[in-house]
């Protein structure tokens, strides 16, 4: 971590997720769940297998008819807003990216040094982010990075 004392000149800069919800791709989702699962598997209860958790989920996504004006309609992408289930999954399907691609990306473009403070500047909150970005750094490269992580 870096100390408390580090300064560096910055601006600070947030983004938002465009229809982060129904733009999730099932494929996306499942995989990102899946590897949570995996990787907190000692913290879900022995009764829920990896594949009742996949299955069930799948069922979910896949299964989400509603109707709106007097339509009914099957969504095909995404999860539906407004269930319990939308936010974890949304939000485990971002956290997955960012975990398993981000760095990654990051150390294509930028040194160790930037990588670093990005990494450990950058925030999120389910569809919002904001970090404090170093001014000498192009800002549109990150932006292109994020965009481009699915």
């Amino acid at each position: 971590r870096w100390d408390s004392t580090f300064e560096f000149p910055c601006k600070l800069y947030s983004c938002d997720i465009k229809s982060l919800y129904t733009n999730i791709t099932h494929e996306l989702g499942l995989k990102a769940l899946a590897y949570w699962i995996n990787k907190h598997r000692n913290k879900i209860e022995k009764r829920f297998t990896t594949n009742f958790i996949i299955e069930s989920a799948e069922f979910i996504l896949k299964n989400n008819n509603f109707c709106f004006d007097n339509q009914f309609y099957h969504q095909e992408i995404g999860t539906a807003m407004g269930t319990d289930f939308a936010p974890p999954y949304a939000n485990i399907s971002v956290g997955y990216l960012e975990e398993t691609k981000l760095y990654d990306e990051l150390s294509k473009h930028f040194d160790k040094i930037i990588c670093d403070i990005i990494m450990e500047f950058y925030f999120r909150f389910m569809d919002d982010g904001f970090l404090p970005w170093p001014t000498e750094v192009d800002i549109k490269v990150f932006y292109d990075i994020i965009n481009n992580l699915d």
